[in-house]
């Protein structure tokens, strides 16, 4: 357990939203709360889900973020998305807080991606367990949200 919070975001036209999330277990910790929204490319959730689109409609996606008037380096995004869909997610420094890690993995239904899991991480001496673990505990639950998400969705109805 990383005993950190954790939320899943999709895509709301040219920016992510947060349909769910938990927060850390404990006194303290940092939890993104569901309905927050941030553009697309600014937000470690909302590169995961850029990054993993094809390149059509990557760019599709973002010539209409860029056309809701948000400025966009284009060099800099596309050097960063392809280093994300390489890696296959993301540990970045969190884009909008201080002291906080985004640690971001694509969530899939039929090879396509739906949603990013994001932890929002946070070190210290409160901190249960470190940056490498979590990492592997997120990318492990994104791979069985998938699953299941993909059996219900095959089956019809929810999955076991």
């Amino acid at each position: 357990m990383s005993r950190q919070s954790c939320h899943l975001a999709v895509e709301s036209g040219v920016e992510m939203v947060v349909i769910a999330g938990v927060e850390a277990p404990g006194f303290f910790g940092f939890a993104v709360r569901p309905s927050y929204r941030q553009p697309l490319h600014r937000s470690s959730s909302g590169r995961i889900l850029l990054a993993f689109q094809s390149l059509d409609a990557r760019q599709l996606m973002i010539d209409e973020i860029r056309q809701s008037g948000q400025p966009i380096d284009d060099d800099a995004l596309g050097r960063e998305l392809n280093k994300i869909s390489r890696e296959g997610g993301s540990v970045t420094p969190s884009p909008i807080f201080t002291g906080i890690t985004d640690l971001a993995v694509p969530i899939y239904i039929a090879g396509q991606v739906c949603a990013a899991l994001t932890v929002p991480f946070i070190d210290g001496l409160g901190a249960h367990t470190n940056l490498a673990s979590v990492r592997t505990l997120i990318s492990s639950a994104a791979m069985n949200i998938s699953n299941q998400v993909g059996l219900a969705a095959s089956s019809g109805g929810s999955a076991p």
